[in-house]
Order: structure tokens, then C-alpha cells, then sequence
């Protein structure tokens, strides 16, 4: 057995197993970084709203690709398949991103350059919805708890803190964009018997 002479020797040793939703927050933080940059050569004029809405929805896809994959991975480890039902659903909520960016490029001549990296590094984040969507529909049966992580958190969120509701009749999941502070969400859920 090698010992590791340093701590980078230890991590290359160590295999760390990370969760499906820490692989995703890691494509996600990945694609709004690339978006950031983006964001920044528009405002610069290096290139044009056609270029920039190209890639963005390049990255944008990417995190929803993936928050599809690992959603399945979640639910069920040992296949890849992926079910019509939460395909279209992830269609249905790339396309919902797809009309916002819509709002984005009207709103472009009247919002600062900060603006615009705020805005749309929540496109990419807003793919831990479906991923939250996905593992709630697959967990039947089960009890979800909304739990509030370190953050500052929304009026939304703090009301629905430490409460439980049947997954079947859990009317939503964090970054799906039905709390104030829509993809922004630091919130998790837990899944337990019902």
C-alpha cells in the first residue's frame, strides 16, 4: 500500500464518491461561470446577441442534460434509461428557459452589465429543478422535508421550512421557480417513509 506523501498524494488516492446532485451543482457552477464570461463579451460588444444566445442555450442545455442523467442515476443506479415522461418534461422546462431568455433580450438595453451576469448564470441553476422534479415523482410513497441550507433565503422558503408533505402532493421543489427567489434557491429536499 502507498502512502501518501502530501495532500494532493492523499486526494489522487482517496476515491470520493460524490451524489448525483453534487455532480450536477458542479456542470451547473461550471455552465454559469462559462455564461459569465459570455455575459461579459456582450456587454463588451466582442460579440453578437445571436452568438450569445447560441451559447447560452449550448450551456443552459448542458445542465438540463445532466440534471436528467444524474436524476435518473439517483433513482435508479444500475440504468441509464431515461423514460419518455421525464425527457418530455425536461423539454418542457428548457423550453420555459427558452421564453425567458426572451425577457432577457428585451430587458438587455436597460440593465447593467452585473444585471446581466446575475440573470443569466440562473439559467444553468434553474436545471436542479428538474433533477429536484424528477426524484420527487420517482420517490412514491415517501415523505419530502423542505430544509433551508446556509443562505440567506426568501420569504417562500422560510415558510416552508422543516415541512413535510406526501411526495405526491408536493406542489414544488427547489430552483423549479416557484419561490421568490426562483433559481437562486439554496434549499434541499429529504426523503423519508411515509
Amino acid at each position: 500500500l502507498d502512502t501518501p506523501h502530501s495532500l494532493g498524494d492523499f486526494i489522487a488516492m482517496a476515491q470520493i464518491k460524490r451524489s448525483p446532485l453534487d455532480l450536477l451543482r458542479r456542470q451547473m457552477d461550471k455552465d454559469s461561470e462559462a455564461l459569465k464570461k459570455i455575459a461579459s463579451q456582450l456587454s463588451e460588444g466582442k460579440i453578437s446577441k445571436g452568438e450569445f444566445l447560441t451559447r447560452m442555450q449550448v450551456h443552459t442545455h448542458q445542465s438540463y442534460d445532466k440534471a436528467l442523467q444524474l436524476a435518473q442515476k439517483r433513482l435508479t443506479p444500475a440504468t441509464k434509461a431515461i423514460s419518455r415522461e421525464n425527457r418530455a418534461l425536461a423539454i418542457k422546462m428548457r423550453n420555459k428557459q427558452t421564453e425567458f431568455t426572451g425577457d432577457l433580450f428585451k430587458d438587455l438595453p436597460d440593465i447593467s452589465p452585473a444585471q446581466l451576469t446575475q440573470r443569466v448564470q440562473m439559467y444553468p441553476q434553474s436545471a436542479e429543478g428538474l433533477y429536484h422534479e424528477i426524484v420527487r415523482k420517482g420517490q412514491v410513497g415517501m415523505t419530502a422535508t423542505w430544509h433551508l441550507s446556509e443562505a440567506d433565503h426568501c420569504d417562500d422558503c422560510l415558510s416552508r421550512s422543516e415541512k413535510s408533505w406526501p411526495t405526491e402532493k408536493l406542489p414544488f421543489v427547489p430552483r423549479d421557480g416557484q419561490s421568490r427567489c426562483l433559481s437562486n434557491c439554496a434549499c434541499y429536499l429529504t426523503y423519508s417513509s411515509a
